[in-house]
């Protein structure tokens, strides 16, 4: 049985959040295929397969709008080990390296999801590619040839319409923890540059 906690919320501008249990994700199929969450919070269908996309956002958004998605870094940076990152879900070890990192997917000139990535890498292999081999963050899975775990950790609707997930990708080695934000207006239409 899925089990969902709705918590308080901690900001103004949040209607509400939901903490999904540990034991819900698909790990890419490690642990299971179901993807449930309330209807009476999360009412679209669309807003529920982005919330659970693993890996695939950028297509399903391309897909979606019939239209090239591109990825804007706005900040991509090692993060000094005595300052660290305040994770959700996962405690660094003192060797390992630490990334902060911030992108914009835009369609056709427009906002589409903003993402906020911490990421921890202890593994020398996953190290090497991301300081000297210069594989980029969302790449390294596919480039190792590794099935990541997938958790979604919260997700949540803010009175304005729009909505958010914070989630976590992982493999021995490294840790990715993701919270994507997508504008109210992510499904307009108007976006559509290749109408017939």
């Amino acid at each position: 049985m899925t089990s969902f906690k709705l918590v308080p919320q901690d900001q103004s501008s949040t209607a509400h959040v939901i903490v999904v249990s540990k034991n819900v994700g698909d790990g890419m199929a490690k642990a299971g295929s179901h993807c449930v969450l309330p209807q009476d919070n999360f009412t679209t269908p669309l807003q529920r397969v982005l919330l659970w996309a693993n890996g695939n956002l950028q297509r399903i958004l391309s897909a979606f709008h019939n239209t090239p998605v591109s990825i804007k870094v706005l900040h991509h940076k090692a993060v000094d080990p005595d300052v660290g990152l305040v994770l959700d879900c996962h405690v660094p070890s003192p060797q390992a390296l630490l990334y902060d990192r911030k992108i914009h997917l835009v369609g056709n000139e427009r906002l589409l999801c903003v993402a906020n990535s911490k990421i921890v890498v202890w593994n020398e292999t996953f190290k090497n590619l991301l300081v000297n081999e210069g594989v980029g963050i969302g790449q390294i899975f596919h480039y190792c040839k590794i099935v990541p775990d997938f958790r979604l950790l919260r997700v949540g609707e803010e009175a304005n319409g729009s909505f958010w997930r914070l989630y976590s990708l992982s493999t021995d080695g490294i840790y990715f923890e993701i919270h994507e934000w997508f504008p109210s207006n992510v499904f307009d239409s108007e976006i559509d540059t290749h109408k017939e």
